[in-house]
């Protein structure tokens, strides 16, 4: 969420406090169902995953739910969780998902000038790369695996082919699923300089 105010505020759009982004968020009629039968279907033929047909309508669900609750408007979250470390002596992940209020604008979180950084998990994987390289990375990657999707739903490509394309992935580190790998050389900029 951090990044995406960052990204707005740079773009010379509204300050993302005072519009949260769970309040722009409707689907009033619910998920159509012809995307709750693709996921369905494709789960099973792909990797034969039975999911309930309304997976995606409840998990845009959660998703929405926890926006509102990251969201701090106010500041005063940040400010509670802050006084319960120090009364536990102990730090809560959770204060890191929190949108802040303030963000301290001297930092270079989008990595616009290009400093070194290396990967959570390995140390020997070294990037310049900035938030804008990685997400255009991205956005490459995902019109690839759309692209296959239309593919398969026209019989051009099978199954198999589809796994492939579909690499078992890691969330969270981006590393494959099977090659376990463990964040663990990081620290939060988010966490280290925000104010409480």
């Amino acid at each position: 969420m951090i990044i995406g105010a960052i990204e707005v505020k740079a773009r010379g759009e509204k300050n993302t406090n005072n519009t949260p982004i769970f309040r722009q968020m409707e689907i009033k009629e619910g998920m159509p169902h012809c995307i709750n039968l693709l996921i369905h279907k494709g789960f099973w033929e792909i990797h034969k995953i039975s999911v309930e047909e309304n997976l995606i309508e409840n998990s845009y669900k959660d998703m929405k739910k926890s926006l509102r609750y990251m969201m701090d408007e106010n500041g005063w979250k940040r400010k509670v969780l802050y006084i319960a470390e120090k009364m536990f002596s102990k730090k809560f992940k959770i204060k890191a998902s929190i949108y802040p209020k303030y963000i301290n604008v001297t930092l270079d979180y989008l990595n616009k000038e290009h400093r070194r950084w290396n990967h959570p998990c390995n140390l020997n994987e070294v990037y310049y790369s900035d938030f804008d390289e990685i997400y255009e990375e991205a956005v490459k990657e995902c019109s690839k695996m759309i692209c296959s999707v239309i593919d398969y739903l026209n019989c051009k490509i099978s199954a198999k082919e589809m796994t492939k394309i579909f690499p078992d992935k890691s969330y969270e580190t981006g590393k494959l699923l099977k090659d376990y790998s463990k964040m663990q050389y990081y620290k939060c900029i988010f966490e280290k300089n925000v104010e409480n």
